[in-house]
């Protein structure tokens, strides 16, 4: 009998072990190794993303190079009347293309940032809602970099599906 007792007490011990073994498993070292995973990950993504810069920094001067030959970004030394003139036929093309009606632009004052210029229209169209869409879009992506700033819209008296919408077009040029 002493020696039943001697066995389910050691029996007991290393079941208790086991146990409390398993316990501290699941609970910390399973935790702690899921969290250092998620860590070397974010590192790795980090790692490459500043791989990454540094491969732009190293063609720094390049790209500064492309930049300044590109046709679209040389608007310095260019006048502000002939960025007005290129901006203003932009947004004519973009409204022929969508399929809208202008009706009114004005140009706003320039905004003077840095050493930048901002300059703005007050754009005027009339169109239905596939069209404005679509003017939007194409003013958005357009070459010549343009941003809408604000807008207005509301149905016009007439013709059903027909809006008035007032625009607030900007481009920054130095």
């Amino acid at each position: 009998m002493a020696e039943a007792r001697k066995r389910e007490k050691i029996l007991t011990i290393i079941t208790v072990s086991i146990a409390l073994i398993a316990f501290i498993y699941s609970v910390v070292i399973e935790r702690v190794v899921l969290r250092w995973k998620m860590l070397n990950e974010e590192i790795e993504s980090r790692k490459n993303l500043l791989i990454g810069d540094a491969e732009l920094l190293s063609r720094y001067e390049n790209i500064k190079e492309e930049y300044m030959k590109n046709p679209i970004f040389k608007v310095k030394g260019a006048n502000e009347e002939e960025a007005i003139a290129r901006v203003l036929s932009e947004i004519e093309a973009i409204s022929n293309k969508a399929s809208c009606y202008i009706t009114n632009i004005k140009p706003r004052t320039t905004r003077y940032i840095g050493n930048y210029r901002e300059i703005s229209f007050d754009v005027s169209i009339e169109s239905g809602i596939t069209e404005l869409s679509r003017f939007m879009y194409e003013t958005e992506v357009s070459k010549e970099i343009l941003r809408i700033r604000r807008f207005t819209t509301s149905s016009k008296s007439g013709p059903a599906k027909s809006l008035k919408t007032t625009f607030i077009i900007s481009k920054i040029i130095q």
